[in-house]
């Protein structure tokens, strides 16, 4: 560094101690403000690419759709997982209670209409659980896996439970209720046939029934 270098440096340093706080943040400001919004830029690309990378390590290991039910217990997922023998922590639950059936009428409203399809149409449903009100409904919007497709070869094991074909009707007063917070008794419950988990649907309807 040179003398003029040196005697500007120091010319700088005199102004800018004779400036008040507000005047050194303007001219902090003026002077830097774009090394500021980049600092800012990278730090916000990092957080939203460690968040993306976590999302990207988690599956999803069973969708469960609830009709009229409130928020479900904040213990549902980790009991649900323990119950179908799941440790790993990217290993995640589905559950939603987007989807309400009126209890005259048995139909649903034009909102829950579009999110049940939604859903549906995305191949993320692998169980819904409906009050009796709303059976008719699923029966024309489900397809239905059998007790063969679901138990496989210890289907008859649970036909008591099958209130009709495709439909199992949980005992009264099951786990499911106090989990998914469900103000109705008995539930009943649909499987999408051909769904991705029903593995552990199967495991996790045997906890339920729990013969």
């Amino acid at each position: 560094m040179d003398e003029k270098e040196k005697r500007d440096k120091e010319e700088l340093r005199q102004q800018l101690k004779n400036l008040s706080f507000s005047q050194k943040l303007e001219y902090f400001w003026m002077y830097y403000k774009w090394v500021i919004v980049a600092v800012i830029g990278v730090i916000a690309f990092a957080v939203g690419l460690v968040g993306w990378l976590g999302r990207m390590k988690e599956t999803t290991i069973l969708h469960i759709l609830a009709e009229n039910a409130y928020e479900p217990a904040e213990t549902a997922e980790a009991e649900i997982k323990e119950a179908i023998g799941s440790t790993d922590p990217d290993e995640k639950i589905d559950i939603r209670t987007t989807v309400v059936v009126n209890p005259e009428t048995g139909e649903l409203d034009y909102y829950s209409n579009m999110a049940f399809l939604a859903i549906y149409m995305s191949g993320e449903l692998d169980m819904v659980i409906v009050p009796d009100f709303g059976l008719e409904k699923m029966r024309e919007n489900v397809e239905k896996a059998s007790l063969e497709e679901i138990f496989g070869k210890d289907a008859p094991l649970y036909k008591e439970y099958e209130a009709e074909e495709g439909v199992i009707r949980l005992p009264e007063g099951c786990e499911a209720e106090r989990l998914l917070g469900l103000p109705y008794s008995p539930a009943y419950v649909m499987v999408a046939s051909g769904c991705k988990n029903m593995e552990n649907v199967a495991a996790w309807l045997v906890s339920l029934i729990k013969l």
